[in-house]
This record gives C-alpha cells, sequence and structure tokens, in this order.
C-alpha cells in the first residue's frame, strides 16, 4: 500500500504529534545540527492531498525535503497516469469531429453551396474549438 505524501513525510521526521489541525515535528534542517528537542516544524495536509510545512527556526523547504530523503515531488498526490491517456483519447476524438465539419463545410462552399445560417453557426462554434476556446 503507498503511502501519502503526509504520512511518507512524517514517517521520516521525528518527534510528531497532532494538535489543533496540524502535526508538529523536529525539523531534520540544517538549522538544527544538534537536534531540534523543541519540535519547530508545523507540517498540515491541503484538501488535495498535498503537504505544507514551516520550520519556525527559517530552515528552507528544500532543504528539510532533501534532509529527509525526498523531493519537492514528493508534497504532492501521484497523479494517475490513466487519466492523462483518457484526456487525450477524448482531445483526439473531439479534434476529429471538429475536422470532419470543417472538411464537409469546405467541400460545401467549393462546390457552390451557400450554407445555411445554421451551417455557418456550426461552422464558427467548429472554428473556435479547433482555436482552443471552448463552446
Amino acid at each position: 500500500m503507498k503511502l501519502s505524501p503526509l504520512e511518507n513525510f512524517l514517517s521520516r521526521t521525528t518527534n510528531s504529534r497532532y494538535a489543533e489541525g496540524e502535526y508538529r515535528c523536529s525539523c531534520p534542517g540544517p538549522l538544527h545540527i544538534r537536534g531540534d528537542k523543541n519540535p519547530s516544524l508545523s507540517v498540515k495536509e491541503c484538501e488535495d492531498g498535498a503537504i505544507v510545512f514551516y520550520c519556525f527556526a527559517g530552515c528552507s523547504a528544500y532543504d528539510i525535503v532533501s534532509a529527509v530523503g525526498l523531493t519537492m515531488r514528493d508534497l504532492y498526490p501521484q497523479q494517475k497516469k490513466a487519466n492523462y491517456l483518457l484526456d487525450y483519447k477524448y482531445m483526439y476524438e473531439s479534434i476529429s469531429n471538429e475536422l470532419i465539419i470543417l472538411a464537409c463545410a469546405a467541400q460545401d462552399i467549393s462546390s457552390g453551396k451557400t450554407l445555411s445560417k445554421e451551417d455557418l453557426n456550426r461552422l464558427q462554434k467548429c472554428a473556435l474549438r479547433l482555436a482552443g476556446f471552448s463552446q
């Protein structure tokens, strides 16, 4: 079972205690060479699962993350790759559909056919979607 960013981070610190909606633990940062006997690191989990922390002695986030053997990326929940694949598939299908509409309109125009108001409105919607504006 994979640990959440909060669980992963806290498992690498000492003296962690939960109080008033946040964890307090000993800061592993470089400003605490003799140890942090009075926990000075505040750690909180955000709604999206990411974590934020603050050292009251002034250690930087990078120094703290490095000291526990993590990277800044480890402070955020992992994204599922499958979601990205579905998004790309959906985008590909949407673009393909819009290109078919554009091709049909181009064929009608090149053969001298006048497009109806409804067709012109749909063609305008198609152009906006292909230009990156959702409608």
